[in-house]
């Protein structure tokens, strides 16, 4: 199994062109957290196209999916407390 790669996943972005369903989800602000999210809902959104015009198997784009969530579950988790941080720190000067 492989982890298919940003720049993997933007080259099959670009082919694919893909209308992403984004009804479902939270409005991000912080752009590295929305372009995670991108590449997981098109890997989870998209995968019978991958398959078709690509090498990757169904397997190698399921990995994906997971590897790209918990990417985006952490940084998530990240940002999250990095806003806390910097609000408190307002708060007390």
């Amino acid at each position: 199994m492989k982890i298919i790669s940003v720049d993997e996943i933007e080259i099959l972005f670009k082919k694919l062109r893909p209308v992403l369903d984004k009804s479902n989800i939270i409005i991000i602000e912080d752009e590295g957290l929305s372009k995670i999210l991108k590449y997981y809902l098109f890997l989870e959104q998209c995968t019978d196209e991958i398959i078709v015009n690509s090498s990757y198997t169904f397997e190698d784009i399921l990995y994906s999916q997971y590897y790209w969530f918990v990417t985006f579950k952490n940084q998530y988790f990240l940002v999250l407390d990095m806003t806390e941080v910097w609000t408190k720190r307002r708060f007390f000067f």
